[in-house]
Formats: structure tokens, sequence, C-alpha cells
């Protein structure tokens, strides 16, 4: 991972801490919350943490360009399964034939995989399978320690089920993370708007903020026009060639930057050139810098490299070309930074001892982006089209988290039916928020009364999450039963106390309720 001498644990947040000191402990974590709560920030510091304990740790993500974002490489690649179609019994036998991969599930102690709601319940399975079988162990993935991270409000698995409908989910996450505080959004009415997006329940206010945003005017520096974000590849690509063609004239052409590519093995040898054509064929689908980047003066472009931290000029900093200079770009950013922009390089290791390079401007044109392009970026400004091109659930929450506050954005059409979540992301995070509740009484041993409020404030069963239930709290105080699916136990999990009396409250109305 990237950029972790500045990566410091006095930085995190008290939720951040609680998660870091349970990675250390070896725990298997699932890291989640919504954009901007500071996953990424907390696993580069769990992984500054393993270097420092020389700890054997895999980074990787479920895309290529999730996964460049972190400085990691994709899982598949990782794992040795490649796109990971075939069976398991196929696929084990694929990562017991190569000696870098088998040798990586075989010496790994931490596999660290972020945007994990983009990872298939099937390929879950066929992970843990292999795991197990090669490292002989009937432990979760044979004993290999996973933090998983990710957010299933935003964009979910191609055609497949969440990998948390997975039999093999529970048993193999110890603990769930949910970050709650945002560091993205410092707006707390914008933060309330995402909140409730997230989850498909936009109340008729947060439907009226977005509403006034129909055609909002987005103050940016002269020369900078905010990025449209559009669910479809080709809208994107249409949008970008026509809006540079348009400022192109006699006096004002296009200079041409072609990428420089280049495959080899990791031991210096070279690659079959059977091969390293089918590997160079990857790479437009693996790195977000283009093979071939025209621009002109007045072009609108986007960062895709961290390229100063300190100075703001970040991976999705929107700015213009003013001028070129050493045949070089010189851009001018929105935080009004002036400067030429050199080629970088990116790297990523494919099938055991392969890597990929491409180096390259780190800009691509700013006009439009994908919503799926942009998850994982901060955008500066943006405009979104919130209507019928959305097409599946946590699109609009993924466009609409991008963008650092309501001023930033413009709606270009909007539609409240398109803000929707999947009924299983909702049942499943309202589930670990229930959970949540428990370990909070049983980490803190928070007294009764407190226990009570704030139970009452969820007012919600943990089997049928239904919210309108009828609550009947227990003498300990630490649970409630449900009449609406009879859901009850025989001892409190917190204090073992035996449960009698089911249908008397030993509090009062405003006790309960206050």
């Amino acid at each position: 991972m990237n950029n972790l001498e500045d990566i410091s644990e006095d930085k995190l947040n008290t939720g951040q801490k609680h998660g870091l000191e349970l990675m250390k402990k070896g725990k298997n974590i699932f890291l989640t919350g919504q954009g901007g709560v500071g996953k990424s920030y907390l696993l580069k510091v769990f992984v500054k943490w393993c270097i420092q304990n020389n700890k054997l740790y895999g980074i990787t993500s479920t895309t290529g360009v999730s996964a460049l974002l972190i400085g990691g490489t994709t899982v598949h690649s990782f794992t040795g399964i490649l796109l990971g179609m075939e069976d398991k019994i196929t696929l084990l036998e694929r990562v017991r034939s190569r000696d870098k991969p088998f040798k990586r599930w075989l010496y790994t102690q931490v596999l660290i995989i972020d945007e994990i709601s983009m990872m298939s319940s099937e390929l879950l399975e066929k992970l843990d399978y292999i795991g197990k079988k090669i490292r002989k162990s009937t432990k979760p993935f044979g004993g290999i320690q996973l933090i998983f991270s990710g957010d299933f409000g935003q964009n979910p698995p191609v055609r497949s089920d969440y990998c948390f409908k997975s039999s093999v989910w529970d048993l193999l996450i110890d603990t769930t993370i949910y970050l709650t505080e945002n560091m993205r959004q410092a707006d707390p009415t914008f933060q309330t708007v995402l909140n409730e997006v997230r989850l498909g329940e936009p109340s008729s206010k947060t439907i009226k903020i977005l509403q006034s945003r129909i055609g909002a005017q987005i103050k940016s520096p002269e020369g900078i026009i905010p990025t449209k974000l559009y669910s479809h590849r080709a809208s994107v690509a249409k949008i970008n060639h026509d809006s540079l063609m348009n400022i192109v004239t006699p006096e004002n052409q296009l200079r041409c930057y072609n990428a420089n590519d280049n495959v080899r093995r990791k031991d210096g040898n070279i690659v079959n050139a059977k091969y390293k054509e089918q590997y160079l064929s990857r790479i437009d689908k693996i790195f977000q810098a283009v093979k071939k980047l025209e621009l002109c003066i007045g072009a609108q472009v986007m960062l895709i490299f961290n390229l100063d931290l300190k100075g703001g000029l970040v991976n999705g900093s929107r700015g213009a070309v003013i001028d070129f200079k050493n045949e070089l770009p010189v851009v001018r950013f929105m935080n009004g930074i002036e400067t030429p922009i050199n080629k970088a390089s990116w790297s990523m290791n494919l099938s055991g001892d392969v890597v990929v390079f491409r180096k390259q401007i780190p800009l691509i044109l700013g006009y439009a982006i994908t919503i799926h392009k942009a998850q994982g970026s901060t955008l500066d400004c943006a405009i979104i089209d919130l209507g019928t091109t959305i097409f599946t659930y946590g699109q609009s929450y993924t466009a609409l988290s991008r963008v650092k506050s309501l001023e930033a954005l413009s709606i270009v059409t909007f539609d409240s039916g398109k803000l929707v979540a999947s009924p299983y992301v909702i049942e499943f995070y309202r589930k670990i928020e229930q959970n949540n509740i428990f370990d909070k009484v049983q980490e803190n041993n928070i007294g009764k009364e407190e226990t009570l409020t704030t139970y009452s404030r969820k007012k919600m069963c943990p089997i049928c999450c239904d919210e309108e239930i009828n609550s009947i709290y227990i003498p300990c105080g630490h649970i409630y039963s449900c009449l609406a699916c009879s859901y009850n136990i025989d001892k409190c999990p917190v204090c073992r106390q035996d449960i009698i009396m089911r249908n008397k409250c030993y509090l009062t109305q405003n006790d309960i309720y206050s």
C-alpha cells in the first residue's frame, strides 16, 4: 500500500481505534460504513502495523481500478484463480499447479479484500474451500486472518448474490466494525441525505433537498466545468469525445500522449510472446489511465493519481488544461494550483510472477465518468443523472457520495424511485446495527437505564426487523422479546440471567421511551 509515511494511529477516531485493536488481535473483521468514514485509512494503518510486526499480508480488491487505489492487486490474481469461473475443484488444482499462488496460500498470515461488496457469494465459497484444502485446516480460509472492507450499500456484484448471503459468511467473520463518523462530507444535512439514500429510505425532506439541486449552478474556478456522472459507459464516452472536439480549432490543436505498456516476470525472464499479447490486452481493463490521451487547451481533466497529498492534488481532483510546457500539459486545479503534469507509472501483479506496467500522463477527460469508475474517488464537484439511466441498487448512493457537499452537486434528472437499496442489504445492516447494540452493552457494561434507552431508539426486532413491534423488556434490561414474531430466549446473552415473567414490564413507559 502506497504513502504509509504519514499514516499514524494517532489520527484514528474511536471507532477506527477499536477496529485496529481487534485486527491486531487476529480477529476476522468485516469493516464497513458509508463512503468517507475512513475505511481505507484504517486499512493503511493496519498494513503499516503488519509491516512493522513482520506479518505476511496480501492487500487485494475485487476490481483492478479499486486495487490500484489501495496499492494492491486483484484478489483473482493474488489467489491464482484468474477469472475464477470454474468449479472449486478445478480452481484448487489450478492453484496447486502454480508455484507462486500456492506459496501465497500457504504462507500468507493476513488477507485484506477491499470492495468486498463486489464479490459474489460463489467466489467467496470457492476461496474458502481452496484455503482450507491447501492449508489442510478446517478454519475459515485455512486459518488466514481475514479483513474484508466495503459498503454493500454501493454498487452490487454483477449478476450474482451478495457474498453476505453465502452460507460461509457468518463462519468467516468474527466481528463487524461499522464506522459511522463521516470525514468526507462535513455538512450534517448532506450526511443525513446520504444515510437515508444509502439504505433506500429517503424522507420527504431528503427528496426535497435533492430536488432543490436539479439544474443547480455549481460555483467553480474560471474554466473548470463540473464532472458528469452517468451509469452507462457509452454515454460517458460520447460526452467526453464530443465535448473535447467542440473546443478544438486550427489554433487549438490536439496533443496526443501514448501510454508505454510493458509486461515482464519478476525474475527478469522474458514472457512468451504469445502470452505477452494476452497480458497487454488486459491492461485497459486494469488501469484507469488510458492507452491514448488527447488534450488541448481548455480540456476538462481529472487527476487519477495521488500527486501531492499535502497540496490537495489527489485522485479525483478536477482541473482544466491551461497551457503546454516542454510537451507537458499544465493544469489549473480547483484549489488554484497550476502545475505541469508528468507521466506516472502503474503496475499490477498478474498470474503469479507476471507484472504488467503502464506509464502515462495521470489524467483522464473529466467531462464525464461512469458511476462505477468513480467508486472510491472523491470528486470536487459533479453533475449527476439520477433518472432513468440508474439501473441497479446502490448506484444513486454511490454517485451522490462521491461529492463533498450539496453545494458541489447538481442533478440533471431526478426520479425519487431510483433512490433504492436492495432489501437484502437493508436487512443485513439492520441486523448489524442491532448486534452493535449488544456489543456496546457487553464491552462497556453500561447500566440498565442507558441500555434501555439505546434499545428503545431502535424499536427493532433482531429477527424480523419489524420497527413497529411491541417491545417487552426483561428484568436485566439487556434484551426484549418481540410480539410480532414471538422472538425470545431463555437466558440473557450478556448477564446469563434466566428470563422469566415475559408478559410483564418492569419499567414505566416513560422509562422505556424517554
